[in-house]
């Protein structure tokens, strides 16, 4: 079940933004970002389809809408459906979550990023540099933070000077771990996860 962005969103009661000193209830991740991410800021993921890498982002969607922030997550794959249950069953409250698919560009969302009513938005897809100088501007604001997540890892040769922070996470089946290593606004180390230890 795909749940889509609605005009009646601009009738809902507008919240202040959660706090930004607990930003997931994962205390080992929480310890590990030590303050990094931020309201106000663009944070890039490189996380590879499918290997559950996205699990780590329903932490901050969770924590948010249980504090009364709206999240928006806005993706560029018709593949991709996102299970409502097993979304509520991580923590996020489902009344305050919208998701919407966009064809080619974000360009034609701008009206979107120009409020504050989600405190949260996450763009599964491609982004220009561009654009990634429209969302800083637009995050600082509106006092958001916004994720960009890309299908694969990126590379921290080439820095990112619109994002405060860069990351890459992905997924090892052997030792059914999750790896988080920062490229940007941490020192260079990483960290893993079981999946108990997310939830």
């Amino acid at each position: 079940m795909i749940l889509r962005h609605s005009e009646n969103l601009k009738y809902a009661t507008h919240l202040e933004t959660p706090d930004t000193q607990s930003l997931t209830k994962c205390n080992k991740l929480n310890y590990f970002l030590n303050d990094c991410i931020q309201y106000g800021q663009v944070s890039e993921w490189g996380m590879p389809w499918g290997h559950m890498t996205r699990y780590l982002l329903l932490l901050f969607l969770a924590e948010s809408t249980q504090k009364g922030g709206w999240c928006l997550w806005l993706h560029n794959k018709q593949e991709m459906e996102i299970y409502a249950p097993a979304w509520q069953a991580y923590g996020v409250d489902l009344q305050k979550f919208r998701a919407s698919y966009f064809q080619d560009s974000i360009s034609d969302l701008r009206p979107i990023f120009m409020s504050d009513f989600f405190k949260i938005i996450i763009i599964d897809g491609k982004v220009s540099q561009k654009e990634f100088a429209f969302l800083a501007k637009q995050a600082r604001a509106q006092k958001q933070l916004i994720f960009v997540i890309h299908d694969h890892l990126i590379s921290g040769k080439f820095g990112n000077v619109w994002c405060k922070t860069r990351f890459n996470s992905w997924y090892e089946p052997i030792s059914e771990r999750l790896y988080l290593r920062p490229l940007k606004g941490l020192s260079s180390r990483q960290i893993s996860f079981k999946a108990s230890e997310l939830w």
